[in-house]
Protein backbone atom coordinates (compact mmCIF):
# COMPACT_ATOMS: atom_id res chain seq x y z
CA UNK A 1 0.00 0.00 0.00
CA UNK A 2 1.58 3.29 -1.12
CA UNK A 3 1.25 5.93 1.84
CA UNK A 4 1.59 9.56 1.49
CA UNK A 5 3.34 11.97 4.33
CA UNK A 6 2.01 15.35 6.00
CA UNK A 7 3.83 17.76 7.82
CA UNK A 8 2.58 20.80 9.13
CA UNK A 9 4.64 23.84 10.01
CA UNK A 10 3.74 27.08 11.12
CA UNK A 11 6.07 28.13 13.77
CA UNK A 12 6.27 24.65 12.82
CA UNK A 13 3.23 22.47 12.08
CA UNK A 14 4.05 18.48 10.36
CA UNK A 15 1.13 16.44 9.14
CA UNK A 16 1.52 13.22 7.55
CA UNK A 17 -0.80 10.57 6.42
CA UNK A 18 -0.12 7.72 8.99
CA UNK A 19 1.53 10.09 11.58
CA UNK A 20 1.97 13.27 12.56
CA UNK A 21 4.96 15.38 13.22
CA UNK A 22 5.41 18.87 14.96
CA UNK A 23 8.08 20.92 13.66
CA UNK A 24 9.65 23.95 15.86
CA UNK A 25 9.12 27.58 15.58
CA UNK A 26 11.55 29.86 14.08
CA UNK A 27 11.22 28.68 10.01
CA UNK A 28 9.19 31.09 9.38
CA UNK A 29 8.37 34.82 9.54
CA UNK A 30 6.73 36.17 12.39
CA UNK A 31 4.79 38.70 10.99
CA UNK A 32 3.61 36.84 7.97
CA UNK A 33 -0.23 36.59 7.58
CA UNK A 34 -2.44 34.68 5.18
CA UNK A 35 -4.47 36.11 1.97
CA UNK A 36 -5.59 33.50 0.63
CA UNK A 37 -9.33 32.25 1.39
CA UNK A 38 -10.18 29.91 3.53
CA UNK A 39 -10.80 26.28 2.07
CA UNK A 40 -14.17 24.63 2.48
CA UNK A 41 -14.77 21.67 4.27
CA UNK A 42 -15.85 18.59 3.31
CA UNK A 43 -18.98 17.07 4.82
CA UNK A 44 -18.01 13.78 5.24
CA UNK A 45 -14.28 13.28 5.71
CA UNK A 46 -12.14 10.10 5.31
CA UNK A 47 -8.57 10.17 4.82
CA UNK A 48 -5.68 12.40 6.43
CA UNK A 49 -3.31 10.44 8.12
CA UNK A 50 -0.53 12.41 10.10
CA UNK A 51 -0.47 16.01 10.70
CA UNK A 52 2.09 17.84 12.62
CA UNK A 53 1.96 21.42 13.71
CA UNK A 54 3.65 24.63 14.71
CA UNK A 55 2.17 27.90 15.05
CA UNK A 56 3.63 31.80 14.25
CA UNK A 57 2.79 34.48 15.75
CA UNK A 58 1.86 37.74 13.90
CA UNK A 59 2.52 41.31 14.95
CA UNK A 60 -0.43 43.22 12.09
CA UNK A 61 -3.32 44.58 13.70
CA UNK A 62 -5.95 42.34 13.68
CA UNK A 63 -3.53 39.47 12.11
CA UNK A 64 -4.33 35.54 12.66
CA UNK A 65 -1.95 33.45 14.03
CA UNK A 66 -0.31 30.97 11.13
CA UNK A 67 0.66 27.63 11.03
CA UNK A 68 2.20 26.05 7.79
CA UNK A 69 1.48 22.21 7.63
CA UNK A 70 3.36 19.97 4.89
CA UNK A 71 1.56 17.02 3.69
CA UNK A 72 3.09 14.36 1.73
CA UNK A 73 0.67 12.80 -0.82
CA UNK A 74 1.26 9.56 -3.05
CA UNK A 75 0.56 11.85 -6.19
CA UNK A 76 4.33 12.34 -5.23
CA UNK A 77 3.75 16.37 -4.13
CA UNK A 78 4.60 17.53 -0.93
CA UNK A 79 2.04 19.91 -0.31
CA UNK A 80 2.08 23.28 2.14
CA UNK A 81 -1.02 24.53 4.16
CA UNK A 82 -1.65 27.43 6.32
CA UNK A 83 -3.39 26.59 9.92
CA UNK A 84 -5.69 29.63 10.65
CA UNK A 85 -5.05 29.82 14.40
CA UNK A 86 -8.15 31.53 14.96
CA UNK A 87 -10.32 29.18 13.07
CA UNK A 88 -8.55 25.66 12.48
CA UNK A 89 -9.36 26.38 8.48
CA UNK A 90 -6.52 24.67 6.42
CA UNK A 91 -5.46 26.93 2.74
CA UNK A 92 -3.10 25.46 0.28
CA UNK A 93 0.13 27.68 0.05
CA UNK A 94 2.36 25.95 -2.26
CA UNK A 95 3.36 22.34 -3.55
CA UNK A 96 6.48 20.82 -4.53
CA UNK A 97 7.17 17.59 -6.51
CA UNK A 98 8.88 14.63 -4.76
CA UNK A 99 8.88 11.54 -7.10
CA UNK A 100 8.26 8.74 -4.95
CA UNK A 101 6.14 9.75 -2.82
CA UNK A 102 7.02 10.25 0.81
CA UNK A 103 6.16 7.80 3.72
CA UNK A 104 6.85 10.49 6.39
CA UNK A 105 7.92 13.66 6.75
CA UNK A 106 10.03 15.22 9.62
CA UNK A 107 11.30 18.74 10.23
CA UNK A 108 13.94 19.91 12.75
CA UNK A 109 13.32 22.00 16.08
CA UNK A 110 14.01 25.64 13.53
CA UNK A 111 12.16 24.50 10.75
CA UNK A 112 14.23 25.40 8.30
CA UNK A 113 15.86 21.58 7.39
CA UNK A 114 14.04 18.18 7.54
CA UNK A 115 13.84 14.82 5.93
CA UNK A 116 11.69 12.60 3.93
CA UNK A 117 11.63 8.52 3.74
CA UNK A 118 10.49 6.86 0.29
CA UNK A 119 9.19 4.11 1.38
CA UNK A 120 8.83 2.37 -1.80
CA UNK A 121 12.23 3.34 -3.16
CA UNK A 122 13.97 2.43 0.24
CA UNK A 123 15.45 6.21 0.33
CA UNK A 124 15.46 9.28 2.51
CA UNK A 125 16.21 12.69 0.98
CA UNK A 126 17.28 16.23 2.86
CA UNK A 127 14.75 19.03 2.62
CA UNK A 128 15.34 22.87 2.69
CA UNK A 129 12.64 24.86 3.65
CA UNK A 130 12.83 28.61 1.83
CA UNK A 131 12.60 31.23 4.87
CA UNK A 132 9.39 33.71 4.05
CA UNK A 133 7.38 31.31 2.11
CA UNK A 134 8.18 27.95 4.23
CA UNK A 135 8.42 26.01 0.18
CA UNK A 136 10.03 23.15 0.86
CA UNK A 137 12.72 21.23 -1.83
CA UNK A 138 14.76 18.57 -2.34
CA UNK A 139 18.40 18.78 -0.87
CA UNK A 140 21.83 17.23 -1.68
CA UNK A 141 21.92 13.63 -2.60
CA UNK A 142 19.10 11.13 -2.34
CA UNK A 143 20.56 8.30 0.51
CA UNK A 144 19.87 4.55 1.10
CA UNK A 145 17.55 4.42 4.03
CA UNK A 146 19.81 1.11 4.56
CA UNK A 147 17.13 -1.21 4.64
CA UNK A 148 13.58 -2.08 3.20
CA UNK A 149 10.46 -0.21 4.07
CA UNK A 150 11.34 2.71 5.71
CA UNK A 151 8.44 3.77 7.56
CA UNK A 152 9.52 6.41 9.82
CA UNK A 153 11.69 9.37 10.24
CA UNK A 154 12.98 12.03 13.10
CA UNK A 155 15.35 14.59 13.75
CA UNK A 156 17.29 14.56 16.80
CA UNK A 157 16.52 17.20 19.06
CA UNK A 158 20.44 18.67 18.41
CA UNK A 159 19.58 18.93 14.59
CA UNK A 160 22.43 17.47 13.48
CA UNK A 161 21.29 13.37 12.51
CA UNK A 162 18.30 12.30 11.26
CA UNK A 163 17.44 8.74 12.14
CA UNK A 164 15.06 6.27 10.22
CA UNK A 165 12.96 2.97 10.99
CA UNK A 166 13.07 0.49 8.14
CA UNK A 167 9.89 -1.18 8.84
CA UNK A 168 10.62 -4.50 6.21
CA UNK A 169 14.16 -4.82 7.30
CA UNK A 170 13.41 -4.12 10.98
CA UNK A 171 16.38 -1.78 10.92
CA UNK A 172 16.93 1.66 12.09
CA UNK A 173 19.61 3.92 10.82
CA UNK A 174 21.50 7.53 11.80
CA UNK A 175 22.49 10.35 8.54
CA UNK A 176 24.15 13.34 9.16
CA UNK A 177 21.69 16.56 8.62
CA UNK A 178 24.08 19.36 7.08
CA UNK A 179 23.00 22.83 7.60
CA UNK A 180 21.77 22.81 3.99
CA UNK A 181 19.23 20.14 4.84
CA UNK A 182 21.69 17.81 2.99
CA UNK A 183 22.05 14.22 4.03
CA UNK A 184 25.74 12.40 4.18
CA UNK A 185 25.89 8.74 4.02
CA UNK A 186 25.13 6.61 7.11
CA UNK A 187 26.97 6.62 9.66
CA UNK A 188 25.40 3.54 12.17
CA UNK A 189 22.79 0.96 11.31
CA UNK A 190 21.06 -1.62 14.26
CA UNK A 191 18.64 -4.46 13.77
CA UNK A 192 16.69 -3.48 17.01
CA UNK A 193 13.64 -6.12 16.06
CA UNK A 194 11.33 -7.08 13.58
CA UNK A 195 8.88 -4.67 11.94
CA UNK A 196 10.62 -1.42 13.45
CA UNK A 197 8.25 0.82 12.85
CA UNK A 198 9.28 4.25 14.78
CA UNK A 199 12.71 5.95 16.37
CA UNK A 200 12.58 8.62 18.87
CA UNK A 201 15.30 9.99 20.88
CA UNK A 202 14.88 10.99 24.15
CA UNK A 203 14.78 14.46 25.85
CA UNK A 204 17.97 14.10 26.85
CA UNK A 205 19.35 12.67 23.75
CA UNK A 206 20.94 9.68 25.47
CA UNK A 207 18.39 7.06 23.93
CA UNK A 208 16.44 6.06 21.00
CA UNK A 209 12.95 4.04 21.74
CA UNK A 210 12.06 1.55 18.92
CA UNK A 211 8.65 0.63 18.50
CA UNK A 212 9.07 -2.99 16.65
CA UNK A 213 5.77 -4.35 15.77
CA UNK A 214 6.63 -7.80 14.61
CA UNK A 215 8.79 -8.87 17.39
CA UNK A 216 6.44 -7.42 20.52
CA UNK A 217 8.71 -5.19 21.95
CA UNK A 218 10.51 -1.62 22.80
CA UNK A 219 14.06 -1.31 21.73
CA UNK A 220 16.01 0.85 23.73
CA UNK A 221 18.94 1.62 22.16
CA UNK A 222 22.15 3.99 23.45
CA UNK A 223 22.75 7.10 21.02
CA UNK A 224 25.59 9.30 20.64
CA UNK A 225 24.54 13.04 19.83
CA UNK A 226 27.77 13.45 18.77
CA UNK A 227 28.61 10.60 16.39
CA UNK A 228 25.63 9.19 15.72
CA UNK A 229 26.31 6.02 16.78
CA UNK A 230 23.68 3.86 17.81
CA UNK A 231 24.07 0.60 19.93
CA UNK A 232 21.45 -2.09 21.88
CA UNK A 233 21.07 -1.45 25.12
CA UNK A 234 17.74 -2.94 26.50
CA UNK A 235 14.33 -4.01 25.46
CA UNK A 236 10.74 -3.62 26.93
CA UNK A 237 8.73 -6.79 25.88
CA UNK A 238 4.78 -5.97 25.30
CA UNK A 239 1.91 -8.34 25.50
CA UNK A 240 1.94 -11.25 23.36
CA UNK A 241 0.27 -10.20 19.67
CA UNK A 242 0.05 -6.68 21.03
CA UNK A 243 2.16 -5.13 18.18
CA UNK A 244 3.77 -1.77 18.96
CA UNK A 245 3.76 1.02 16.38
CA UNK A 246 4.26 4.42 17.71
CA UNK A 247 5.02 5.99 21.31
CA UNK A 248 5.09 9.30 22.44
CA UNK A 249 7.64 10.35 25.32
CA UNK A 250 6.98 13.10 27.99
CA UNK A 251 8.86 16.39 27.90
CA UNK A 252 10.62 15.33 31.15
CA UNK A 253 11.55 11.98 29.54
CA UNK A 254 10.46 9.72 32.71
CA UNK A 255 7.69 8.40 31.03
CA UNK A 256 6.23 7.08 28.10
CA UNK A 257 2.84 6.33 26.44
CA UNK A 258 2.88 3.51 23.53
CA UNK A 259 0.32 2.38 20.93
CA UNK A 260 -0.08 -0.97 20.12
CA UNK A 261 -1.41 -1.51 16.78
CA UNK A 262 -2.65 -5.24 16.49
CA UNK A 263 -3.97 -5.40 19.99
CA UNK A 264 -5.61 -1.79 20.13
CA UNK A 265 -4.38 -0.86 23.26
CA UNK A 266 -2.30 1.63 25.06
CA UNK A 267 0.23 0.81 27.14
CA UNK A 268 1.67 3.17 29.70
CA UNK A 269 5.46 3.19 30.54
CA UNK A 270 7.94 4.85 33.47
CA UNK A 271 11.57 4.81 31.77
CA UNK A 272 14.90 5.51 34.12
CA UNK A 273 17.14 7.81 31.74
CA UNK A 274 20.09 6.41 33.88
CA UNK A 275 19.66 2.74 33.10
CA UNK A 276 17.79 3.19 30.04
CA UNK A 277 14.84 0.89 30.78
CA UNK A 278 11.25 0.71 30.29
CA UNK A 279 8.98 -0.67 32.88
CA UNK A 280 4.92 -1.31 32.18
CA UNK A 281 2.60 0.46 34.45
CA UNK A 282 -0.22 -0.68 32.72
CA UNK A 283 -2.57 -0.65 29.40
CA UNK A 284 -6.02 0.05 28.28
CA UNK A 285 -8.04 -0.23 25.22
CA UNK A 286 -7.96 1.96 22.81
CA UNK A 287 -12.57 1.15 22.16
CA UNK A 288 -15.42 1.87 23.62
CA UNK A 289 -16.61 -1.06 25.53
CA UNK A 290 -18.66 -3.35 23.76
CA UNK A 291 -17.17 -2.50 20.37
CA UNK A 292 -16.93 -5.13 17.72
CA UNK A 293 -15.06 -2.55 15.37
CA UNK A 294 -12.49 -4.46 13.27
CA UNK A 295 -9.50 -2.24 14.46
CA UNK A 296 -6.05 -1.24 14.02
CA UNK A 297 -4.02 1.93 15.94
CA UNK A 298 -1.77 3.99 14.43
CA UNK A 299 -0.91 7.06 15.68
CA UNK A 300 -0.48 8.77 19.07
CA UNK A 301 0.11 12.03 20.19
CA UNK A 302 0.50 14.07 24.10
CA UNK A 303 -1.99 16.77 24.17
CA UNK A 304 -1.50 20.30 26.04
CA UNK A 305 0.25 20.13 29.09
CA UNK A 306 1.07 16.50 28.97
CA UNK A 307 -2.72 16.04 30.42
CA UNK A 308 -4.40 13.97 28.09
CA UNK A 309 -3.12 11.57 25.63
CA UNK A 310 -4.60 10.97 21.67
CA UNK A 311 -4.65 7.63 19.63
CA UNK A 312 -6.09 6.84 16.67
CA UNK A 313 -8.08 3.88 15.64
CA UNK A 314 -8.26 2.74 12.02
CA UNK A 315 -11.90 0.48 11.54
CA UNK A 316 -12.88 2.03 14.26
CA UNK A 317 -12.56 5.47 12.95
CA UNK A 318 -11.71 7.68 15.82
CA UNK A 319 -9.74 9.51 18.07
CA UNK A 320 -9.37 7.78 21.33
CA UNK A 321 -9.13 10.53 24.00
CA UNK A 322 -7.30 9.46 27.56
CA UNK A 323 -6.56 11.36 30.96
CA UNK A 324 -3.26 11.22 32.32
CA UNK A 325 -3.31 10.93 36.15
CA UNK A 326 -1.08 12.22 38.91
CA UNK A 327 0.31 8.34 38.69
CA UNK A 328 1.13 8.94 35.21
CA UNK A 329 -1.34 5.98 34.53
CA UNK A 330 -4.31 6.42 32.08
CA UNK A 331 -8.14 6.74 32.21
CA UNK A 332 -10.75 6.56 28.94
CA UNK A 333 -12.19 10.04 28.11
CA UNK A 334 -14.31 9.16 24.76
CA UNK A 335 -13.85 9.12 21.46
CA UNK A 336 -14.18 11.37 18.46
CA UNK A 337 -15.58 9.90 15.05
CA UNK A 338 -13.33 11.30 12.21
CA UNK A 339 -16.71 10.45 9.68
CA UNK A 340 -13.87 9.65 8.12
CA UNK A 341 -11.87 6.79 6.83
CA UNK A 342 -8.60 5.49 8.18
CA UNK A 343 -6.92 7.92 10.05
CA UNK A 344 -3.75 6.69 9.93
CA UNK A 345 -1.46 10.12 11.58
CA UNK A 346 -2.54 12.76 13.40
CA UNK A 347 -0.54 15.75 14.95
CA UNK A 348 -1.44 18.84 17.49
CA UNK A 349 -0.76 22.29 16.90
CA UNK A 350 2.06 23.84 18.97
CA UNK A 351 -0.29 26.05 21.34
CA UNK A 352 -2.74 22.72 21.60
CA UNK A 353 -5.58 24.24 20.13
CA UNK A 354 -5.82 21.93 16.99
CA UNK A 355 -6.09 18.35 16.59
CA UNK A 356 -5.45 17.47 12.36
CA UNK A 357 -5.75 14.09 11.60
CA UNK A 358 -5.44 12.25 8.40
CA UNK A 359 -8.05 9.58 6.72
CA UNK A 360 -5.80 7.73 5.06
CA UNK A 361 -8.69 6.03 2.50
CA UNK A 362 -10.90 9.51 1.96
CA UNK A 363 -8.09 11.90 0.95
CA UNK A 364 -9.09 14.44 3.94
CA UNK A 365 -7.94 16.22 6.57
CA UNK A 366 -10.16 15.76 9.32
CA UNK A 367 -9.82 19.69 11.73
CA UNK A 368 -10.81 18.87 15.44
CA UNK A 369 -10.85 21.63 18.39
CA UNK A 370 -9.49 20.48 21.86
CA UNK A 371 -11.72 21.55 24.76
CA UNK A 372 -10.27 22.68 28.24
CA UNK A 373 -11.25 19.18 29.13
CA UNK A 374 -9.38 17.31 26.92
CA UNK A 375 -12.32 16.51 24.41
CA UNK A 376 -12.41 17.03 20.65
CA UNK A 377 -15.56 19.07 18.58
CA UNK A 378 -15.17 18.45 14.83
CA UNK A 379 -14.55 21.32 12.77
CA UNK A 380 -14.77 19.73 9.21
CA UNK A 381 -12.58 18.13 6.78
CA UNK A 382 -10.20 19.53 4.07
CA UNK A 383 -9.77 18.02 0.95
CA UNK A 384 -6.14 16.83 -0.36
CA UNK A 385 -5.18 15.81 -3.98
CA UNK A 386 -3.91 12.94 -2.92
CA UNK A 387 -3.98 10.01 -0.06
CA UNK A 388 -2.28 12.36 2.71
CA UNK A 389 0.42 9.77 4.27
CA UNK A 390 3.25 10.23 7.83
Amino acid sequence: MVRRALVVAGVSLSVGAAAVCCASRGAFDANETSDAPATGDVAQARDAERVQDVSEPTDAPGASRITRVYVGQDDEQLVVFALDDATGALTELSRTAIPGSTSFVALDASGTRGAAVLEGDAQVVGLAITPGTGAARESGARRSSRGAGPTHVSIDAGGAHALVANYGAGSVASFPLGVDGALGDALDEEIPGANAHQILTTPSHRWALVPCLGADRVAVLAFDATSGALSGASAHDTAEGAGPRHLAITASGTHVYLANELDSSLEALSFDEASGTLESLGAVSTLPAGSASRNSVAEIALGPGERFVYVSNRGHDSIAVFAIGTDHRVQARGHALLEARRPRSFAIDPLGRYLLAGAQDDDVIVRFRIEDDGTLTRLGATPTTGSPTF
